[in-house]
């Protein structure tokens, strides 16, 4: 449960314009991920507000 309040942080700080912070704790996420497959879905996650899809909401 706790990678899933990290990267919901970090998104949160990242899209407010604080981007090193939110980067941090997304990568934080992806570190304290219990398993490699929930470790894939947080660098997904990570991805999708890094280098939003253009056309999709947030890009």
């Amino acid at each position: 449960m706790e990678a899933q309040f990290t990267i919901s942080l970090g998104q949160a700080h990242y899209r407010k314009g604080d981007k090193a912070y939110g980067g941090n704790l997304m990568n934080k996420a992806v570190e304290i991920a219990p398993t490699e497959k929930f470790k894939t879905v947080m660098r997904a996650i990570r991805a999708t507000i890094v280098k939003p899809v253009p056309g999709r909401p947030g890009a």
